[in-house]
Parts: structure tokens; C-alpha cells; sequence
């Protein structure tokens, strides 16, 4: 009776296992990729919401701003409690530039590309850069190098894309919608379970939520974070909206009197402090 009781119980409990901890499945790559790939974003699309952003110097959370137009335009503004303009970040496609209102300060990149890379180490151009903030597959033209099991915590599919540069870029993909559900940029080549490569982590990007406008799902919630650095930046979207989108939204100079900084060198100047060293002035 004893034997009979003690088999029923154990029955029960891996019953219950099986329940609450299904069994990783492995999906088809190619198909995959194919629902991350064909989703329908719109060409113009403006952002509101807030922004916390920390770094080791400050913290804190401001209302924005953002202005996407496909594939390479895009315009974010950071307001104060208040309303008030404090910092743009503008590109045309080309370049990308920031002005900062309160230290009167224009931070000019001719070259947009090299100022990514200062962030990411070149991982990230200005179509990956949209890509990022719309949670979808970047570098539409990377070989997938691995695929691997369905990720329960993270709510998808694990996917691994040949970076530039020796880096390896893993994603995790909603397979019935194509939204990423995290990506990760690291340095070195990717390492057989998929979530650790030969060097250290640059780019963390977690993604919560998502909303419907129109056919097209975007996030929620982007967090990004940038270990080299120490930054961590939360995006909580208040709402999605399409929109007709003017060239000259996508154009800033200086104004006159203006202090200018090359946006690269502060951005190099900022890695180097947070590593301890000293740059010259």
C-alpha cells in the first residue's frame, strides 16, 4: 500500500514538472528569420515618451520626444519637467549631431557611422540604430550563424547574426510577431550555447511590451545598457503614431555663438573616464 501511495505522489510531482517547465523546442531558422524579417514597419513614425537615463556622473527621468523615417532619418528630443527644449540628436542619414541647451554646446558628427562606433564598436550604423529602437532584426544582410533553443524567460526564439569586425550580435525573436525580445552585441565570436562570446558585452538591449499601430507591432518598453560604459537607458514609449515627416526635421547647425565639439571625441572622452584614464584636453 506504502509502495502504491509513495508511486502515486511521485507520478503527481513529475506531472506537475512537466507543466510548469516545458521542454525547450528547437525551431526552424529559416522561418524564423522570415517573420523577423517581413514585418511591416512604416515609413514615418513620431514617438512619446520618457526617458530614464544613468550614467556615473547622473540620473534621471525627462519626457521626448522621436521622429523615425525610414530607413536612416531620425530626430530625438529630450525636454524638461517643464516642456522646455534641453537636448536634440539629429541625423539626415549622413551625419548626426546634438546640441545640448543648457551648456549652449553644438556636438557635430560629419560622419555618423564613426560616432556608433564609438559606442558600439562599429556594430551599429544609423539603419541598425532604427532597427534597435523598433525591436527589429538589424543588419538585414548578416548570415545567421546559429540558432538556438526556444528561450522561455526571455519569450522567444535565440538567433545569432555574424557582426563586422569579429563581433557576434545575439537576438532573441517573438516567433509569431518577429519583435525582439533582446539583443545583445558582443566582442569576439560567439561561444556553442549562444550566450557568451570570447570578449566582453557592449550593447545589452531588453525589450517589454508591445502595441499595435496599424499592421505593425512595435515595443513597449527599450532598455538599453552599455557595460563599457556603465549607461543605462530605459525608453518607456507613451504612445506610437504615424505621421508625414518634414526633410527639415532631419537638419540642425549650430547656432551662432555656439561652442562646438566634435560629438566622437566627447563620446571617446567619456569611455576613457569611466575606465579611470585621463584624457588630454
Amino acid at each position: 500500500m506504502r509502495q502504491i501511495l509513495w508511486t502515486s505522489v511521485l507520478f503527481c510531482v513529475v506531472g506537475c514538472f512537466k507543466k510548469r517547465t516545458p521542454l525547450m523546442q528547437v525551431m526552424d531558422p529559416d522561418t524564423v528569420v522570415m517573420v523577423a524579417r517581413s514585418r511591416s514597419i512604416p515609413q514615418t513614425l513620431r514617438a512619446r515618451f520618457s526617458v530614464h537615463i544613468s550614467t556615473p556622473q547622473q540620473s534621471g527621468t525627462l519626457p521626448g520626444s522621436l521622429l523615425i523615417d525610414q530607413p536612416n532619418r531620425v530626430r530625438a528630443e529630450i525636454y524638461s519637467p517643464f516642456g522646455t527644449p534641453l537636448m536634440y540628436m539629429v541625423s539626415d542619414g549622413q551625419g548626426l549631431h546634438a546640441w545640448d541647451q543648457r551648456q549652449k554646446t553644438f556636438f557635430h558628427g560629419a560622419e555618423a557611422g564613426e560616432v556608433l562606433g564609438h559606442l558600439t564598436g562599429g556594430t551599429v550604423g544609423l539603419e541598425d540604430l532604427l532597427s534597435v529602437l523598433t525591436a527589429r532584426l538589424p543588419m538585414p544582410d548578416s548570415e545567421i550563424l546559429l540558432t538556438g533553443r526556444t528561450v522561455f524567460q526571455e519569450g522567444g526564439v535565440e538567433l545569432m547574426l555574424m557582426g563586422p569586425d569579429e563581433m557576434s550580435v545575439r537576438t532573441v525573436v517573438n516567433p509569431s510577431s518577429g519583435v525582439l525580445t533582446r539583443l545583445q552585441v558582443w566582442e569576439g565570436e560567439a561561444s556553442s550555447d549562444l550566450t557568451r562570446a570570447e570578449g566582453g558585452m557592449i550593447l545589452d538591449v531588453k525589450y517589454a511590451g508591445e502595441t499595435r499601430i496599424g499592421r505593425a507591432r512595435l515595443p513597449e518598453v527599450i532598455t538599453m545598457n552599455l557595460p563599457q560604459m556603465s549607461w543605462t537607458i530605459t525608453i518607456k514609449i507613451r504612445s506610437w503614431s504615424l505621421v508625414e515627416a518634414s526633410p527639415s526635421a532631419f537638419q540642425l547647425k549650430a547656432p551662432p555663438g555656439a561652442r562646438v565639439v566634435e560629438l566622437a571625441d566627447a563620446i571617446k572622452r567619456l569611455s576613457l573616464e569611466k575606465q579611470g584614464e585621463h584624457p588630454a584636453p
